[in-house]
């Protein structure tokens, strides 16, 4: 019974240091930070093994989307949309030429009478709907609209029933002077938050490498831009290539109208002050000329445009206050770790009291008493010798089988003293 007390409290403890470990991060842990299964970061995915891995090429082994560097899989290959909906594309221009007629595509109406005109949808639009969306989690919506494949984002706070609408445009707001470059295609991005709910955006997107040829132009010479009250260049990273196309993605502070640019590398517009282009590096406080904010907006300290809800007026001639310093001390990643490992090691060591107290209470219980030998101070040699005697009778009767009444019994009958004989029987084991 004590064994199996010990045993349950052995299996016990190493259990509670198991699962106290393993409850840290049900995902893949990077610079203690838990990313959940699925995640995907710079060209890598979290797998079910909880271990970061390169995120695969075309034609590659697959079993979710998140594996594929085009976050496409399909009969468990890695596969790019693109090259099927150009083939679809080729196969039905075929059918039209043998049939002798075309179809012409038409767009939908952008406002009625009197508008002042509006984004023209291309007619290709991908929705993408989540219940429920947790909070610095990185969510992917995969798009069937050519040319985005890709919208990556992160929120700040959870969120419930978000929809992501991907819009081709077939055309610019007429409101809306052109980028400089040579537009590829366009397209808008609608989510039913607001852009200040994001902490991290960002747009996978592809471009047909016999348009770049045609015009004259190399991979890297395409820019990502975005419409806000100008056209501001995005970060603009090359990813990859396949047979027809190259793969970009940008890096974007919410979403609106997107163009993708072709722009020779001698002519990009310099991120310069005062040019009359709002670049991605300027903001209302650093270039005030190229951004501006709208009238019932003021430009706050961090150069965002801030509308004036509970702005209390100021005196027109005041001291620029330093800002304000943040009280709360920010936690270091040394200081996080620090504080797992202090943890970890007070968990260990109790579990170790526990193992200790368990192995004394073993010990304690299983523990043989130990009979001690009388004291011979006040006994005579001959009754030492008798008392040697009777031990070596009574000894070699219990090897024998004979039970202790058996053997007492015989040693009265042969005249052996009682106090004698009980004496020796205490003191044999």
């Amino acid at each position: 019974m004590n064994k199996i007390i010990f045993i349950l409290l052995f299996l016990v403890s190493f259990l509670v240091l198991s699962n106290y470990v393993s409850a840290q991060c049900n995902g893949c842990l990077s610079n203690s930070q838990c990313f959940p299964i699925g995640s995907v970061s710079s060209q890598t995915y979290c797998d079910i093994n909880n271990n970061f891995l390169n995120q695969k090429s075309l034609d590659s082994s697959c079993q979710n989307d998140f594996e594929c560097l085009n976050s496409k899989c399909s009969n468990g290959k890695c596969i790019d949309l693109g090259i099927i909906f150009d083939q679809n594309e080729e196969k039905t221009s075929q059918i039209q030429n043998l049939i002798g007629f075309n179809v012409q595509e038409t767009s939908p109406p952008t406002g009625g009478p009197g508008d002042g005109g509006g984004s023209s949808s291309g007619g290709l639009r991908t929705v993408r709907s989540f219940s429920n969306i947790k909070a610095d989690t990185l969510t992917s919506a995969s798009s069937t609209t050519d040319p985005v494949d890709n919208v990556i984002f992160k929120l700040k706070n959870n969120q419930r029933d978000v929809s992501v609408k991907i819009n081709q445009l077939s055309a610019l707001p007429g409101t809306v002077s052109k980028p400089v470059g040579i537009i590829y295609k366009s397209f808008e991005i609608n989510i039913n938050l607001d852009n200040s709910i994001f902490s991290e955006s960002k747009i996978r997107f592809k471009v047909n490498k016999r348009w770049l040829e045609n015009n004259g132009y190399g991979k890297e010479s395409i820019i990502l831009k975005k419409l806000v009250s100008g056209w501001i260049n995005l970060d603009t990273k090359y990813l990859s290539q396949d047979t027809l196309n190259y793969f970009y993605e940008a890096d974007t502070n919410g979403f609106s109208i997107f163009s993708i640019v072709a722009e020779k590398t001698t002519s990009k517009v310099v991120n310069l002050c005062g040019n009359g282009i709002m670049d991605s590096s300027e903001n209302c406080k650093s270039c005030s000329s190229d951004v501006r904010c709208q009238s019932d907006e003021i430009c706050d300290n961090s150069g965002i445009c801030q509308r004036k809800t509970q702005q209390i007026q100021q005196p027109v001639q005041q001291i620029e206050q330093p800002p304000i310093q943040e009280t709360t001390p920010k936690i270091k990643t040394t200081d996080l770790l620090l504080k797992n490992y202090i943890t970890v090691l007070i968990v260990g060591i109790s579990i170790l009291v526990l193992l200790i107290i368990a192995i004394v209470i073993y010990l304690m219980a299983t523990r043989k008493p130990k009979y001690k030998e009388e004291p011979w101070e006040e006994v005579s040699e001959n009754e030492r010798r008798n008392y040697e005697r009777l031990r070596n009778i009574i000894e070699e009767n219990l090897s024998k089988g004979y039970s202790r009444e058996q053997i007492k019994q015989g040693a009265l009958d042969s005249g052996w003293d009682e106090s004698l004989i009980d004496k020796v029987m205490r003191n044999i084991k």
